[in-house]
C-alpha cells in the first residue's frame, strides 16, 4: 500500500502540470504506480470520519490503550458499538502519525566478496493450464546484490550441489562465507 503522503505528493505534482515521467523520477516510483495513484478516486473525507470518529477521539483512545491497537479496537466496540478491522485501525494510526516507525536495530556492512546468501522457497508456478509447486533456489552476493535464481521440481541434496556449482560458475567464484537459509537438504545431509 502506498502511504497517503506519497499519494498527496503525486496529486500535487500532477496538479502543477508535471508529467508521469517527471513525477516518477522525483518521487522514485514506477510510472505504473503513479498511474495507479492518479486513477484512484480521491477520498472525500478521512476514513475515521466516515464512521463518525474524530481524529481527537482516535488519538485519545490510542493514548488510553497505551499504543495497543488491539485495545483501541476493543474500545471502539465498547464505546461506539463499532466493529473495525485491525488492519484498518493500524492504517488509521499510521496515517494520523500516532505511532513512529521502530528504530533500526543495526546495519549490515559487507565488503566486496565477503558474504553470499543462499535460500530456497516453494512457488506456485502456472505451467500451461496447470499450477505446479516448484522450488525456487537463489544465491545473492551481499555486497553487489548480484542474483542467481533457478527453479527445480524438487530440491534434494543432488539439486543443491548442482545449483551451488552453477551459481559459483555464474558468479565467477564464491565468497568465504555462505549463509544458508531454509535449505534443510544441504544441512541435514551434511553436504554443506
Amino acid at each position: 500500500m502506498i502511504p497517503s503522503h506519497i499519494r498527496d505528493a503525486v496529486q500535487t505534482l500532477r496538479a502543477q502540470g508535471c508529467g508521469l515521467r517527471d513525477i516518477s523520477r522525483a518521487l522514485k516510483l514506477s510510472r505504473n504506480s503513479v498511474r495507479r495513484i492518479l486513477r484512484a478516486p480521491l477520498p472525500a473525507e478521512p476514513p475515521p470520519a466516515q464512521y463518525g470518529l474524530s481524529l481527537a477521539y482516535l488519538k485519545s483512545a490510542f493514548e488510553r490503550a497505551q499504543g495497543n491497537v488491539a485495545r483501541v479496537q476493543q474500545l471502539l466496540q465498547a464505546e461506539y458499538d463499532l466493529s473495525v478491522s485491525y488492519s484498518t485501525l493500524t492504517r488509521w494510526v499510521r496515517e494520523a502519525g500516532l505511532r513512529s516507525p521502530p528504530p533500526r536495530a543495526g546495519e549490515y556492512c559487507f565488503g566486496p566478496g565477503e558474504e553470499m546468501q543462499h535460500d530456497t522457497s516453494p512457488h506456485r508456478v502456472p505451467l500451461g493450464e496447470r499450477i505446479l509447486t516448484a522450488q525456487c533456489a537463489g544465491l545473492v552476493l551481499a555486497y553487489s546484490r548480484r542474483l542467481f535464481v533457478q527453479y527445480y521440481p524438487r530440491f534434494s541434496r543432488f539439486e543443491a550441489k548442482q545449483f551451488l556449482l552453477e551459481a559459483a560458475r555464474f558468479m565467477d567464484g564464491v565468497c568465504p562465507v555462505c549463509l544458508i537459509d531454509n535449505t534443510s537438504a544441504v544441512l541435514a545431509g551434511g553436504a554443506g
